[in-house]
């Protein structure tokens, strides 16, 4: 079983022409025979244009498994480039995932403790 979360954070609000992507091919060092040139490109495989983009920041994430998790100790871990604390919270009974960062001084949160508040 692995534990998921959806990234809620500054990044979330990431809309518009922020981010390019690229296709890429790659070549194959023997060459073409006829047997190939028989390939369809299919309609649906062609790269998406337009207006619809792929938010990366609205999907969920499998972050590690629950049984490398230890409930008694926040754990950092970084999910594309974004660094965020893992933690179990005993006044709810589940484990909460935020931006590795206090709001105040920026302080990492997976170097902190877990107190009897969650």
């Amino acid at each position: 079983m692995f534990l998921n979360s959806q990234l809620h954070s500054k990044h979330s609000l990431i809309h518009g022409n922020t981010s390019k992507f690229k296709l890429l091919t790659a070549l194959s060092p023997s060459p073409l025979t006829d047997s190939s040139s028989n390939l369809q490109v299919d309609d649906e495989a062609e790269v998406e244009t337009g207006s619809e983009k792929f938010d990366w920041y609205s999907q969920w994430y499998a972050l590690m498994p629950l049984c490398d998790l230890d409930k008694r100790a926040p754990h950092a871990k970084k999910v594309m480039g974004i660094d965020v604390v893992i933690w179990w919270d005993r006044n709810e009974g589940e484990w909460k995932v935020f931006d590795d960062a206090c709001p105040h001084r920026l302080a990492p949160l997976s170097e902190g403790r877990i107190d009897q508040w969650g």
